[in-house]
């Protein structure tokens, strides 16, 4: 029997009043009493658990601002078809050069660790959209493949969480 039947409390009063005090436990045998009155709500858990856990992709793409390292739970189509950011539109892609799925976790440690290694080569740009301090010049493409590829069998199989986007 779970704790809450027999009491009179409003399912989000309850909801709150486990919230406001943080008790994750009370708060994990709550949610699959919120799933099944509003089922609905499965498809923003799940995007949630995909932001944390799920696969992602980690890519290398030739721009028009030089190359760009970076991660995404989504297509890389989709990742740079947002247009909420400022000059976003001026930012286009020539060529995709990797992209390869990873669970979350070892998404963001492979990007991390090309980050780190890529440091010395990384270039500024005006973009005003996130991933903007993730661009590298384009003389040094050679040098971003070779690390891509010589790290990544290190991360397809590192699994764990990473904080949500």
């Amino acid at each position: 029997m779970m704790f809450w039947k027999g009491n009179d409390i409003d399912t989000y009063t309850l909801y709150k009043e486990l919230r406001d005090k943080d008790d994750w436990c009370g708060l994990a045998e709550l949610i699959p009493k919120l799933i099944k009155e509003y089922p609905q709500m499965v498809k923003y858990i799940i995007n949630r658990v995909d932001s944390c856990y799920g696969e992602h992709r980690v890519y290398v793409v030739d721009t028009n601002k030089g190359i760009k390292i970076g991660y995404t739970k989504n297509s890389i189509q989709q990742r740079f078809g947002e247009k909420r950011y400022q000059n976003s539109e001026e930012f286009q892609i020539n060529t995709i050069l990797r992209e390869e799925t990873f669970p979350a976790k070892g998404a963001v440690d492979f990007e991390s660790k090309l980050k780190a290694i890529l440091q010395p080569y990384g270039i500024q740009s005006d973009m005003v959209m996130p991933g903007k301090g993730e661009m590298y010049s384009k003389d040094v493409l050679d040098i971003i493949l070779n690390e891509y590829d010589k790290w990544k069998e290190n991360y397809k199989s590192k699994i764990g969480l990473k904080a949500p986007n």
